[in-house]
């Protein structure tokens, strides 16, 4: 009988292993860090676009500021879960779900606000 519940233990082990780890800290960090490109790159650029700090016509300050949040909030989020991963390799997929998450939701917003005629100037 020792030897059964032994089996069944290394067995529950295995298939934990194989099990995917799922971080929502990695997925929000990949929405954090995607969220910060298009902000750095407009406050790059000199351009304008909505930001929760300046409304809708905000300029390379407010979304330097705010794509500097986005990173640093990524950083954090993304550092927490790696230090409470068993395996920081699994927190690969929540974090570019979160990414890919950010990228649909996105297009889907460009795609709704220019048929408004509502996108953001970006120049």
């Amino acid at each position: 009988m020792p030897d059964r519940i032994a089996a069944t233990a290394v067995a529950d082990d295995a298939t934990a292993d194989r099990r995917p780890a799922w971080s929502w800290a990695a997925f929000c960090g990949g929405i954090l860090g995607a969220n910060s490109c298009p902000h750095l790159l407009v406050a790059a650029r000199r351009g304008h676009m909505l930001t929760p700090l300046g409304g809708k016509d905000s300029g390379p300050a407010a979304n330097l500021i705010w794509g500097l949040m986005n990173v640093t909030a990524a950083s954090v989020a993304v550092l927490s879960a790696v230090r409470s991963a068993d395996q920081p390799s699994r927190l690969t997929w929540p974090f570019a779900l979160g990414s890919a998450t950010f990228g649909a939701w996105a297009v889907i917003y460009e795609t709704i606000s220019s048929k408004r005629g509502g996108a953001h100037n970006d120049g």
